[in-house]
């Protein structure tokens, strides 16, 4: 009787394992983007994605924070973003340039951020303009 009771027994216990390997999960992937940003960048898995990011003047970029460990975004020229592992922070570049950062935890995380000139085309010009 031994046998056909440990038959018995793996015989519920493939069949409630494969009754569960039916469901799926409903969990969705976190969310990458900034409210009020031009560009996103994600910190996690002590990295910044992407690395490197090009935009226009007057444009933000935002910074979202979801890594296990704390992480923060610090400037040469002074912003900086509080020490974080969840959260965003954001900045608006006014200036042309590029803008190196780094996390002021962990120096081997590092990123940039280009900012081209405004490529906005001239106001329109009125009849009230013309000589």
């Amino acid at each position: 009787m031994r046998p056909i009771a440990a038959l018995l027994t793996a015989v519920v216990s493939v069949a409630a394992l494969a009754a569960c390997g039916g469901e799926t999960s409903t969990r969705s992937a976190p969310e990458t983007s900034v409210a009020g940003a031009d560009v996103t960048v994600v910190v996690d898995d002590h990295d910044y994605e992407p690395e490197h990011v090009e935009i226009s003047a007057g444009q933000t970029v935002g910074w979202n924070f979801q890594d296990r460990m704390d992480h923060d975004v610090a400037f040469d020229d002074g912003p900086a973003s509080p020490i974080q592992r969840e959260g965003t922070w954001t900045r608006t570049f006014d200036e042309p340039g590029t803008y190196e950062y780094l996390c002021t935890l962990h120096p081997s995380m590092t990123g940039t951020v280009t900012v081209t000139a405004d490529a906005s085309p001239p106001p329109p010009t009125t009849v009230e303009d013309l000589p």
